[in-house]
């Protein structure tokens, strides 16, 4: 078997998912290019804690909620992302997953059970998979612990945060957007909330205001990238 594939290597050479050249290393067992990789922007370790919301406001329940970001959003980080997104690639988000769930671990984090972002069934419809899921299932293998795909939902049709470039425009469209589901319990535990990105933070903050107000002791929130740093150099 091993001699056939080497076979097939040869007469049909992988390509890079990220930019369609010719592949020539292999993330998580999906084909890449060392440049792609190379222009990947992996965000210091001691700034990859940040706190949730990029513009925190007044009466804010909770304020200190952090934000554990891995990648810098730009150059082929973007265009993985649009290839996730856009392309239907669900292996390029599980790589996602696979290099979060190595920074979280070699950061030391730990955490009860993952929670991934939920789509909206419109949106799950169209894509075909949730990114955030295809991330999580394989951050929850890396930490060793339980994926929790059915706690919170997202009944509620937003329009896309990309296209909302005001942050109180994103807030009132992601308000309200999660429900949780009763038949699940998150009581006392620490949660490690999932999304592919984080700009202004708010998807990520309703989502996790949902979960602590149903019993959760803590939440991280986690993206694989951000365009976004910190402001006064002040990391969570």
């Amino acid at each position: 078997m091993k001699i056939l594939k080497e076979a097939l290597d040869i007469l049909f050479p992988q390509c890079c998912l990220i930019c369609g050249k010719m592949s020539d290393v292999s993330i998580n067992k999906v084909p890449v290019c060392k440049k792609c990789l190379a222009d990947m922007v992996l965000i210091p370790k001691y700034q990859r804690w940040q706190f949730c919301l990029s513009e925190p406001y007044k009466g804010d329940r909770y304020p200190g909620l952090p934000l554990y970001i891995c990648f810098v959003y730009k150059g082929k980080v973007t265009d993985l992302i649009h290839r996730v997104k856009f392309g239907q690639r669900a292996e390029l988000a599980r790589m996602m997953g696979y290099l979060t769930g190595n920074s979280l671990k070699a950061d030391g984090v730990f955490v009860d059970a993952v929670i991934p972002i939920p789509l909206s069934y419109g949106r799950l419809m169209e894509r075909g998979f949730n990114q955030a899921e295809e991330m999580g299932i394989e951050i929850s293998r890396i930490l060793n612990v339980p994926v929790l795909t059915g706690v919170i939902s997202r009944p509620k049709e937003t329009k896309r945060q990309a296209e909302l470039t005001d942050d109180s425009q994103r807030a009132r469209n992601i308000s309200g957007a999660f429900s949780f589901n009763p038949n699940y319990s998150v009581y006392g535990m620490t949660i490690l909330l999932v999304d592919d990105v984080a700009t202004t933070g708010n998807t990520l903050h309703e989502a996790s205001s949902v979960l602590l107000e149903n019993g959760a002791d803590n939440v991280l929130c986690c993206a694989f990238a951000g365009n976004r740093t910190v402001k006064n150099a002040e990391t969570y």
